[in-house]
């Protein structure tokens, strides 16, 4: 709920939730889908998702922790930046591309 997915491509989150559990079919992670959401502390990413965009989590700033799935190859420009609460971020092996100041 709170999802705006355009072709796999999940755009913008509009919800309000901390935890987050990221719809299986989507593919890609757009630009700041995610920019801004204060409250979210937890996101589960599905298996099916590819790529995260540049600043996708920017400014979440209560996220905490993150895992990245196997499948994702990579990750955008700034995608976890200004954050103050991130501990902890897994990444498989599958990620060939990390943009500069990612975390």
């Amino acid at each position: 709920m709170g999802f705006e997915v355009r072709d796999g491509c999940l755009v913008k989150y509009t919800g309000k939730s901390s935890e987050v559990v990221v719809p299986k079919k989507v593919t890609r992670i757009d630009g700041r889908a995610f920019y801004g959401c204060s409250r979210l502390v937890k996101v589960t990413i599905p298996d099916s998702v590819k790529s995260i965009g540049n600043m996708a989590f920017c400014e979440c700033i209560s996220l905490t922790d993150v895992t990245i799935p196997e499948g994702v190859t990579s990750i955008g420009n700034s995608a976890f930046s200004q954050y103050s609460s991130l501990t902890s971020v897994t990444m498989p092996d599958s990620v060939t591309s990390i943009g500069g100041e990612c975390v």
